[in-house]
């Protein structure tokens, strides 16, 4: 069992692959199996890596090991968590399920004075034990090219997959700031439900900038099979409230920046549309 919550702060610079655009003329991805957007995005990481680390010895490792997860995201039938700018769910393998309660705002300062006082602050009780990462409170930035949402982010793990028709009950133990919003047993309905295929065995590596957490995600909706979108990631995590490396900063914007040139992605990301099953919440673009 977890000792104590992980407090972390992450920025994560995520793109969206312009599937049609950018396969070729007639190509479609076919099923799970097919690594066709894999090859695709791991060409750009290689191209935009050499691009910044220009003589400074840039390693590249690659390796196509791929897992699947089954994703859901919940609320009430009369929306009551997304008109809080909640977002309920669950991203579950045979294994273990992980619970996820995010708080929205594009101010990270207004999420919380304190990380215990965040509506989604996870019960270090209820925890599964899986290591000292295994219950965790976030502050999260995602990053797109034309702007930045932010979010806390409450999680843990629990045993088994944890997946089908719920209620808050089952998941206000694990996080007692739900009763706020929803303080007796409340349906809720699958807004969203989606399987994923991750490519995340992916390191690069230049003078003293280490990234390792990069994450290709290609999420299928669950009923049809439906290929709906596929995101590339990567992401900086530091200790909540510690400094942040300014040169580590400037080089993954670098990266960004390079990333986006290669040509493969979206420049706009459709994000915040119900399409989206991460972010389906209806707010305008900051």
């Amino acid at each position: 069992m977890a000792e104590k919550v992980s407090l972390q702060e992450s920025k994560e610079f995520q793109l969206k692959i312009d599937i049609d655009a950018n396969l070729p003329k007639g190509r479609r991805v076919r099923d799970r199996t097919d690594d066709a957007l894999f090859r695709a995005a791991t060409d750009a990481i290689r191209a935009a890596v050499d691009s910044v680390a220009h003589d400074r010895d840039p390693e590249v490792v690659i390796r196509d090991d791929r897992w699947q997860r089954e994703g859901i995201r919940y609320d009430t039938a009369d929306g009551r968590l997304k008109a809080n700018l909640l977002t309920l769910g669950i991203e579950a393998t045979d294994k273990r399920t992980k619970l996820k309660f995010k708080q929205h705002n594009f101010i990270p300062e207004l999420l919380f004075a304190k990380p215990t006082q965040a509506t989604v602050y996870p019960d270090i009780g209820k925890s599964g034990g899986y290591g000292k990462h295994d219950t965790k409170l976030k502050r999260e930035q995602d990053i797109h090219f034309d702007n930045i949402k932010s979010c806390a982010s409450g999680s843990l793990y629990v045993k088994g997959r944890q997946t089908g028709d719920k209620d808050s009950s089952f998941f206000s133990p694990y996080f007692p700031g739900l009763d706020t919003i929803l303080p007796a047993p409340v349906p809720l309905k699958a807004v969203s439900h989606w399987d994923e295929t991750i490519f995340d065995d992916m390191r690069t590596r230049w003078k003293r900038i280490d990234i390792d957490t990069w994450m290709l995600v290609n999420r299928w909706e669950a009923s049809t099979g439906k290929l709906l979108e596929s995101e590339l990631s990567f992401k900086l995590v530091e200790k909540m409230d510690a400094a942040w490396d300014d040169r580590l900063l400037k080089e993954a914007s670098a990266l960004y920046l390079a990333l986006q040139k290669t040509g493969l992605f979206m420049a706009l990301p459709p994000i915040f549309t119900f399409a989206d099953p991460v972010s389906s919440l209806a707010i305008a673009k900051a």
